[in-house]
């Protein structure tokens, strides 16, 4: 209910400077993948990753594909700090 009460915050998410990683189960049916990957294009430079197998939860399963996906985001995001 929280989520709903809150209402769009898209202008304040348009705000964020940070190379931030937007990952969203597609099976969520409390908030539609949609949703998620629209956040992720109000904010410059992000990067949007649906992942297959979740919901609005974080399964076991999908513990693999997800820290591979923050390792590789993190290790990304470093390089180009230090210039690589």
């Amino acid at each position: 209910m929280a989520v709903f009460k809150v209402g769009d915050r898209s202008p304040e998410v348009a705000t964020i400077q940070a190379d931030i990683l937007m990952m969203h189960g597609v099976d969520d049916g409390l908030i539609p993948p949609a949703h998620g990957e629209h956040r992720a294009e109000l904010i410059k430079g992000s990067k949007y990753v649906p992942l297959e197998g979740m919901g609005h939860n974080l399964p076991i399963g999908v513990l693999p594909d997800l820290i591979a996906n923050m390792t590789g985001h993190i290790s990304t995001v470093e390089a180009a700090k230090a210039g690589f």
